[in-house]
């Protein structure tokens, strides 16, 4: 089982904050389009704030170097 902890979890929060405040600002640039399309952008928004917290669990992590000057 993976090492579930606090700062997983805190990290999944981050992420779907992230998610859902540029889904808001999406579905505001939208707000003069139709209904249906403004509701796709909410779905869309939703389902990856949900899987991404789940994915970031199961997938292993990337190390990305920070090149230091």
């Amino acid at each position: 089982m993976a090492n579930l902890s606090l700062p997983v979890f805190v990290e999944a929060a981050a992420r779907a904050s992230v998610i859902l405040a540029a889904t808001g600002l999406v579905a505001a640039a939208l707000r003069r389009s139709s209904a249906s399309a403004r509701h796709l952008v909410w779905v869309l928004g939703l389902v990856t704030a949900l899987v991404v917290p789940a994915l970031s669990v199961a997938l292993p992590k990337w190390q990305l170097p920070i090149v230091k000057i």
